[in-house]
C-alpha cells in the first residue's frame, strides 16, 4: 500500500470516527443487572447487526475505540481502528462468542468473527 493510500485511509477512518463522536453512536455500553434486548442472545445464535460500526479482532478493542474518542483521541483511536478493526455493517450474522458488553459476529459470507458492541446485535426471529 502506498503513503498515500494509507494516508487516504486513516483520513476515511478518522471521519468516520468523528462521525460517530457526533452522532454519539460510540458509548461505552451499560452496565446494569436489569436484562437488556440483546441479554438473550447466545453463542451459536442467527442474529442481525442492525447499526453499521467498528468490530474489532479482540474484545476489548470497541471499548478501547470508544474510551480513546470519549478522550478526544481521534489521531490513536484512528490508528488502533486502522490496526485492529474494520467496519460491519447491517445484516445477519452467527454469534461465535459472547461477554457482558460486546459478541464477536461472523457477518455471512465471511470467515473471521468481529467484537462489536452488544447493542448493536438483534436477535433474529
Amino acid at each position: 500500500m502506498s503513503v498515500s493510500q494509507k494516508i487516504a485511509l486513516g483520513v476515511g477512518f478518522a471521519v468516520i470516527a468523528v462521525i460517530f463522536v457526533i452522532l454519539g453512536v460510540y458509548r461505552e455500553p451499560t452496565r446494569t443487572p436489569t436484562r437488556t434486548p440483546t441479554s438473550d442472545i447466545q453463542i451459536g445464535d442467527r442474529a442481525r447487526v442492525t447499526v453499521s460500526g467498528l468490530g474489532c479482532s479482540r474484545p476489548s478493542g470497541v471499548l478501547h475505540v470508544n474510551a480513546l474518542l470519549r478522550a478526544g483521541d481521534t489521531v490513536l483511536a484512528n490508528r488502533y481502528a486502522q490496526e485492529n478493526c474494520r467496519m460491519v455493517k447491517p445484516g445477519d450474522v452467527t454469534v461465535f462468542s459472547a461477554n457482558p458488553d460486546t459478541l464477536c459476529v461472523r457477518p455471512m459470507g465471511e470467515l473471521d468473527c468481529f467484537w462489536v458492541d452488544r447493542s448493536r446485535v438483534a436477535k433474529r426471529d
